[in-house]
């Protein structure tokens, strides 16, 4: 769902800039800006796994509650909503990577399974026809 969410959030502000709606003026002179904040983030939050982004929230959170009751502090609470959003993203995504190599692993080890499965069925079919053959076969 938080993945889904920000999908919709991404394709909705497009949306926005392209309907010519009422901050699509505004929307479109802080675009470039936002991309290149948004680069910033995703490669901050690139190949870490969940649980390192998870560590990550309280301070990000700390900062906008920061920002926010004290309007005076400097804190960019815009950015840090930003980077607390696409934060939630990565961790979605980050379950999901685990959950999809875990899904990879078992399947690799079930295949693997029948795979041995199969080669020492193989080895007692062989096995067994060579007992039963031993009598009618060349050369007698």
């Amino acid at each position: 769902a938080v993945v889904c969410a920000d999908e919709l959030h991404r394709a909705r502000r497009a949306d926005d800039e392209a309907r010519g709606g009422r901050h699509a003026a505004t929307a479109r002179s802080n675009r470039s800006l936002h991309d290149a904040v948004e680069g910033d983030l995703r490669a901050m939050f690139a190949d870490k796994e969940a649980a390192e982004l998870e560590a990550l929230v309280p301070a990000v959170e700390r900062q906008i509650s920061e920002g926010s009751a004290h309007a005076d502090s400097g804190i960019d609470v815009a950015y840090y909503q930003e980077a607390l959003r696409q934060l939630r993203t990565h961790i979605a995504v980050a379950h999901l990577r685990d959950m999809h190599e875990d899904i990879l692993r078992r399947r690799l080890a079930a295949l693997e399974r029948r795979y041995e499965e199969a080669q020492q069925r193989a080895a007692e079919e062989a096995l067994a026809r060579g007992d039963t053959g031993k009598g009618g076969g060349r050369g007698g």
